[in-house]
């Protein structure tokens, strides 16, 4: 059997309101209370999820790693 390296992808998103003199100080400040840890992005900021699709990767005969997950995981 094969095996395949799947990239699973998650989006996290949220809105703030800024209030600043101008839209380039408005990212500065969102970027600054990012950076300060003033905003934590959790699962309930989940805004998209991304698998496989052009980052699907078959590896080579010879790749030793475990699989993380076989057919049978369908069966569940």
């Amino acid at each position: 059997m094969k095996k395949y390296q799947v990239l699973i992808e998650e989006t996290l998103a949220t809105t703030i309101i800024v209030e600043a003199e101008n839209e380039d100080q408005a990212n500065q400040i969102a970027e600054a209370v990012y950076n300060n840890c003033d905003i934590t992005l959790g699962a309930e900021h989940l805004s998209n999820t991304e698998i496989g699709g052009e980052y699907t990767e078959e590896l080579p005969e010879d790749d030793n790693q475990t699989p993380d997950y076989t057919p049978e995981y369908l069966n569940k």
